[in-house]
């Protein structure tokens, strides 16, 4: 039974990355960040993450957000995270975001799988951006604890008066315990723009390095 499931998730998997990379992009970015968590007590917990942005395509920086979130775990299954995040561009304007998720999480055997739901709000300070409501739908393959693959949606409904899908991240990664405090997290995103003249692509690829206290 265990061999049977990990063959359909393998299988699942290539599918995925081989849906992922059909039809890429040219531009390939790369969000590099490291997060520290520190948890309050037994239902709060602060995080700081900040987020540094290239694009591999040109060799050139790009930009530098700090992220900066309070969590609040309900039970086992639901928790809740508002989030703030600084966009510090160079040469301007910077942006501001705020976000407000509710997360649900329900294991499945040896999978977990996860919704996120996300307001997500633009401060208009320096620049008019859009507000969204998103949907990330991801599972996660637990059987093995040193290495933890995964593959996911982020959808991105964007409001202002438009009312349409703005954007999908196809996603696909893993994570990977390294220490008892220390986490590996790796996600490729095939990001697909909708709703413009001509349907766009970037390749993005996230790393992050977690240490919880």
């Amino acid at each position: 039974m265990a061999l049977s499931k990990m063959r359909s998730f393998v299988l699942f998997v290539c599918l995925s990355f081989l849906t992922c990379v059909n039809g890429i992009g040219q531009d390939h970015t790369t969000w590099t960040s490291f997060s520290i968590s520190k948890k309050l007590d037994k239902g709060f917990t602060f995080v700081f993450k900040p987020i540094f942005r290239h694009n591999v395509s040109t060799s050139s920086y790009l930009n530098y957000s700090p992220d900066y979130m309070l969590k609040y775990k309900l039970n086992n299954a639901w928790s809740f995270q508002v989030l703030g995040r600084s966009w510090i561009i160079p040469e301007g304007p910077d942006r501001q975001f705020l976000w407000f998720d509710a997360k649900h999480s329900k294991k499945l055997g040896d999978f977990n799988l996860t919704n996120t739901f996300r307001v997500h709000g633009a401060i208009d300070r320096f620049i008019e951006d859009p507000d969204f409501l998103r949907w990330h739908p991801y599972v996660k393959w637990t059987k093995f604890k040193k290495i933890q693959p995964l593959v996911g949606l982020q959808f991105f409904y964007q409001l202002n008066g438009l009312n349409e899908l703005e954007r999908i991240r196809y996603a696909l990664g893993f994570h990977a315990p390294i220490y008892d405090r220390h986490t590996l997290q790796f996600q490729y995103w095939d990001e697909v723009f909708y709703n413009r003249d001509q349907i766009e692509r970037v390749n993005v690829w996230v790393v992050n390095l977690s240490y919880a206290f």
